[in-house]
Protein backbone atom coordinates (compact mmCIF):
# COMPACT_ATOMS: atom_id res chain seq x y z
CA UNK A 1 0.00 0.00 0.00
CA UNK A 2 2.72 2.58 1.15
CA UNK A 3 4.26 1.59 -2.58
CA UNK A 4 1.43 2.87 -4.21
CA UNK A 5 1.01 5.84 -2.11
CA UNK A 6 4.45 6.88 -2.82
CA UNK A 7 4.27 6.14 -6.09
CA UNK A 8 0.88 8.43 -6.41
CA UNK A 9 3.39 11.27 -4.45
CA UNK A 10 5.76 11.20 -7.66
CA UNK A 11 3.53 11.09 -10.07
CA UNK A 12 1.66 14.28 -8.49
CA UNK A 13 5.18 15.92 -8.42
CA UNK A 14 5.10 15.13 -12.19
CA UNK A 15 1.80 16.42 -13.11
CA UNK A 16 2.35 19.52 -11.48
CA UNK A 17 5.94 20.05 -13.77
CA UNK A 18 4.11 19.19 -16.86
CA UNK A 19 0.97 21.36 -16.31
CA UNK A 20 3.22 24.16 -14.79
CA UNK A 21 6.00 24.43 -17.72
CA UNK A 22 4.11 22.75 -20.58
CA UNK A 23 7.23 20.77 -21.50
CA UNK A 24 8.81 17.51 -21.06
CA UNK A 25 10.77 16.49 -17.82
CA UNK A 26 14.41 16.86 -17.74
CA UNK A 27 16.89 14.45 -17.63
CA UNK A 28 16.38 10.56 -18.37
CA UNK A 29 12.28 11.46 -17.32
CA UNK A 30 12.43 13.30 -20.63
CA UNK A 31 13.94 11.04 -23.12
CA UNK A 32 11.75 9.00 -25.81
CA UNK A 33 13.31 5.19 -25.97
CA UNK A 34 14.28 5.96 -29.51
CA UNK A 35 15.80 8.74 -31.02
CA UNK A 36 12.92 9.45 -33.35
CA UNK A 37 10.59 9.62 -30.09
CA UNK A 38 12.93 11.92 -28.62
CA UNK A 39 12.57 13.53 -32.15
CA UNK A 40 8.28 13.60 -31.83
CA UNK A 41 8.96 14.96 -28.21
CA UNK A 42 11.00 17.87 -29.23
CA UNK A 43 8.23 18.89 -31.94
CA UNK A 44 5.45 18.21 -29.28
CA UNK A 45 3.45 21.78 -28.56
CA UNK A 46 3.25 22.37 -25.29
CA UNK A 47 -0.31 21.67 -25.08
CA UNK A 48 0.69 17.96 -25.41
CA UNK A 49 2.66 18.17 -22.24
CA UNK A 50 0.17 20.08 -20.20
CA UNK A 51 -2.40 17.19 -21.60
CA UNK A 52 -0.32 14.31 -20.39
CA UNK A 53 0.03 16.18 -16.87
CA UNK A 54 -3.57 15.83 -16.48
CA UNK A 55 -3.60 12.20 -17.32
CA UNK A 56 -1.09 11.63 -15.15
CA UNK A 57 -2.52 13.94 -12.08
CA UNK A 58 -6.10 11.88 -12.84
CA UNK A 59 -3.92 8.77 -12.22
CA UNK A 60 -2.13 9.79 -9.62
CA UNK A 61 -5.38 10.55 -8.11
CA UNK A 62 -6.79 6.83 -8.58
CA UNK A 63 -3.54 5.66 -6.43
CA UNK A 64 -4.57 8.42 -3.48
CA UNK A 65 -8.09 7.30 -3.66
CA UNK A 66 -7.48 3.64 -3.38
CA UNK A 67 -4.80 3.91 -0.54
CA UNK A 68 -7.39 6.19 1.09
CA UNK A 69 -10.07 3.64 0.85
CA UNK A 70 -7.58 0.15 2.11
CA UNK A 71 -6.46 2.20 4.83
CA UNK A 72 -9.49 4.03 5.96
CA UNK A 73 -11.75 1.12 5.04
CA UNK A 74 -10.54 -2.33 5.37
CA UNK A 75 -13.59 -4.16 5.47
CA UNK A 76 -16.32 -1.66 4.28
CA UNK A 77 -20.37 -2.35 4.66
CA UNK A 78 -22.38 -3.28 1.23
CA UNK A 79 -23.67 0.72 1.68
CA UNK A 80 -20.40 2.70 1.63
CA UNK A 81 -19.21 0.09 -1.00
CA UNK A 82 -22.20 2.13 -3.61
CA UNK A 83 -19.63 5.06 -2.17
CA UNK A 84 -16.52 3.82 -3.06
CA UNK A 85 -17.43 2.41 -5.84
CA UNK A 86 -19.38 5.36 -7.49
CA UNK A 87 -15.97 7.46 -6.66
CA UNK A 88 -14.05 4.85 -8.69
CA UNK A 89 -16.03 5.17 -11.28
CA UNK A 90 -15.84 9.00 -11.40
CA UNK A 91 -12.30 9.23 -11.26
CA UNK A 92 -11.92 6.53 -14.42
CA UNK A 93 -13.78 8.11 -16.45
CA UNK A 94 -11.60 11.15 -15.58
CA UNK A 95 -8.87 8.88 -16.58
CA UNK A 96 -10.12 7.91 -19.82
CA UNK A 97 -11.31 11.80 -20.94
CA UNK A 98 -7.40 13.04 -19.96
CA UNK A 99 -6.01 9.86 -22.64
CA UNK A 100 -8.98 10.37 -25.48
CA UNK A 101 -7.84 14.14 -25.08
CA UNK A 102 -4.19 13.18 -25.23
CA UNK A 103 -4.49 10.35 -27.79
CA UNK A 104 -6.24 12.93 -30.21
CA UNK A 105 -3.55 15.85 -29.40
CA UNK A 106 -1.06 13.07 -30.58
CA UNK A 107 -2.96 12.30 -33.96
CA UNK A 108 -3.61 15.52 -34.32
CA UNK A 109 0.39 16.95 -34.38
CA UNK A 110 1.21 13.42 -35.64
CA UNK A 111 3.19 12.24 -32.63
CA UNK A 112 2.35 8.71 -32.61
CA UNK A 113 5.38 6.30 -33.51
CA UNK A 114 4.29 5.31 -36.89
CA UNK A 115 4.31 8.91 -38.29
CA UNK A 116 7.57 9.90 -39.81
CA UNK A 117 9.91 12.05 -37.23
Amino acid sequence: MWVVGASSVFLIAMSVWLLLTGRKPPGILGRGLTSGDDQRLHRAPPIYFRAMGTLVASTALVGFFLVWVISVMPQPSPGTLEVLVAGLLLLTMTTGASLAWLTYLSARHRLFRWDKP
